[in-house]
C-alpha cells in the first residue's frame, strides 16, 4: 500500500478521446494514484464511474480562471485523437507495410501505457515520447 505522503494526483486534458479514456481507465486502476480528474470541455453522457474518477467541465479559452483543477502531481495532455473516417489515413493505413516504422500507426492503448507507464517513472519534467520509443516501449511490456 502506498503511503499517503506518497500518493499522486492526475488531471487529463482530453479526456474524451481515444487515448484520454484509456488514460483515465489506466490511472484509476493504479492505486498509486488517489485522485484523477478527467478536463472535459462539455458533459460527457458516458463518463466512466471510479471511485477516484471526477469529471470536470472547463472553459479551455480561459484556463486561468480554473487553475484549481491543475493543482496535480501529474498533467496528460492527450488531445488530438479521434476515431473519425479519414479517407488518406485508411488509404495509408492498407500500405502502411510500405512507410518508415516512424509513420505507421501505434495502437490507442499503446499509447496511454507509455504515457501511464512514463509517470509512474516519476522522472521530474516534461518528456515528449516519440513514436519509435511508443513502438519500443510497447514490445517490452
Amino acid at each position: 500500500m502506498t503511503p499517503l505522503s506518497e500518493l499522486k494526483s492526475a488531471a487529463v486534458v482530453g479526456a474524451t478521446g481515444l487515448v484520454g479514456r484509456e488514460c483515465l481507465s489506466l490511472l484509476a486502476a493504479l492505486p498509486a494514484f488517489a485522485s484523477v480528474t478527467a478536463l472535459v470541455r462539455r458533459p460527457h453522457a458516458d463518463d466512466a464511474q471510479h471511485v477516484k474518477l471526477r469529471t470536470v467541465v472547463v472553459d479551455f479559452d480561459h484556463l486561468e480562471a480554473q487553475a484549481e483543477h491543475f493543482g496535480v502531481t501529474h498533467l496528460f495532455c492527450a488531445r488530438g485523437a479521434r476515431r473519425e473516417f479519414r479517407l488518406t489515413e485508411r488509404l495509408a493505413a492498407s500500405m502502411s507495410w510500405a512507410l518508415p516504422a516512424t509513420y505507421r500507426a501505434v495502437d490507442v492503448v499503446d499509447v496511454a501505457q507509455t504515457l501511464v507507464d512514463a509517470a509512474i517513472e516519476d522522472r521530474p519534467g516534461i518528456r515528449v515520447i516519440e513514436n519509435a520509443n511508443i513502438r519500443r516501449l510497447a514490445k517490452e511490456v
